[in-house]
C-alpha cells in the first residue's frame, strides 16, 4: 500500500513546479495586459500606444507629398482630370430598328468579311475609342497594298430605306478615292443592284486627330431578303469604319432617292465569297439543360 501512495503523491507535485515555473516567468517579463492599470505604461516609457479603431493614421507620403501635387479626381481642384469615365451604350446612339446585323463589327459574328486584291483575309483590327461619332466601336482595315473589300450583312427592308456609314482618317491624310454602297435584290431589276453612298459635306469632325465624314444614301425601293453594305477602296493608309446604319427612314424627306448601278465584278466576287462562308458555317449547338 505504501508503494502507490509515494507514487500519487509524486504525481501530485508535478502540477505545483508548473505552476511555479509559470510564477517565475510572469515576474520576469513586463506585463503588457491593459488591465496591470497606470503604472504598467508608465513603467514602458518609449513604448507609443497603439491607435484605435477611429484613430487617424496620416501616411507617410502625406508629410514628403509636394503641395501642388492635387488629386486628379478633387472637386474645385482646378486641375483637369487626367481620365475620365465615359458611359457606353451597346448600340452607342444608332437606332435600335438597325437592319445592319452587328453594327459594332463583332468579329465573333462573323458578318463582316475583309478581302484585299486577291480576295485572301483582309487585315482589319477592332478599336475601341472613347470619343466616336456615335459611340460604337471603330473598324479599321490596314493597307492591303492595292484594292480592299469589305462586306457587311443586312437585312431587307420596306422603302424608304436611309443607309449611312462613318468613314475616317488621319487628319494629316489626304482624302483618297473610295466607294460604300447597299446592294442587294429590289423588285425593279432581276439581279442585284447597287445605291452609292454619298459623302455629306457638313457632316465633317474631327476628334482625337481623326477626321470623320458621314456617308448616306436614300432608297424609294424596298430591299427584298438580304441586302449588303460594300465598302471598297485602294488607299495606301489605314481607315476607319464606323456605325453602319439602314433604317426605314424616319424623316420621310422629299428628297429624291438614289439611282442604282450594278455591283462591280469585285463587289459581286466578294459578295459571292463571303455568301459561301456564310453557308459553310456549322448550325450553332443547342445547349442541353
Amino acid at each position: 500500500m505504501n508503494r502507490p501512495m509515494r507514487g500519487l503523491n509524486a504525481m501530485n507535485r508535478l502540477p505545483l513546479l508548473f505552476w511555479a515555473a509559470a510564477l517565475v516567468l510572469g515576474t520576469a517579463c513586463p506585463s503588457k495586459d491593459p488591465a496591470a492599470g497606470p503604472d504598467a505604461a508608465a513603467a514602458q516609457p518609449d513604448a507609443a500606444p497603439l491607435p484605435g479603431r477611429d484613430a487617424a493614421v496620416e501616411s507617410p507620403d502625406a508629410a514628403t507629398a509636394d503641395a501642388s501635387e492635387t488629386d486628379a479626381g478633387a472637386p474645385d481642384s482646378g486641375v483637369p482630370p487626367q481620365r475620365v469615365l465615359v458611359p457606353m451604350h451597346l448600340l452607342g446612339d444608332t437606332p435600335l430598328t438597325n437592319l445592319v446585323h452587328a453594327p459594332h463589327f463583332d468579329p465573333v459574328s462573323e458578318l463582316w468579311m475583309g478581302f484585299d486584291g486577291n480576295y485572301a483575309p483582309l487585315e482589319m483590327r477592332l478599336l475601341t475609342w472613347a470619343r466616336t461619332p456615335t459611340g460604337l466601336p471603330v473598324l479599321e482595315l490596314r493597307p492591303a497594298g492595292g484594292q480592299r473589300i469589305l462586306v457587311g450583312h443586312v437585312r431587307g427592308g420596306p422603302a424608304p430605306l436611309l443607309a449611312s456609314l462613318w468613314i475616317g482618317r488621319d487628319a494629316s491624310a489626304p482624302q483618297d478615292p473610295l466607294s460604300v454602297a447597299l446592294e442587294g435584290l429590289v423588285a425593279s431589276a432581276p439581279t442585284d443592284s447597287a445605291f452609292e453612298l454619298v459623302a455629306e459635306e457638313e457632316s465633317v469632325r474631327e476628334i482625337d486627330h481623326v477626321l470623320w465624314q458621314r456617308y448616306s444614301v436614300r432608297i424609294e425601293e424596298e430591299v427584298l431578303g438580304v441586302g449588303w453594305l460594300v465598302f471598297s477602296d485602294e488607299s495606301p493608309r489605314s481607315l476607319y469604319l464606323h456605325a453602319p446604319v439602314v433604317v426605314q427612314d424616319p424623316t420621310r424627306a422629299l428628297r429624291p432617292g438614289a439611282r442604282s448601278r450594278k455591283p462591280t465584278p469585285a463587289e459581286a466576287e466578294a459578295i459571292r465569297r463571303a455568301k459561301e462562308k456564310l453557308r459553310s458555317k456549322p448550325p450553332p449547338q443547342r445547349t442541353k439543360w
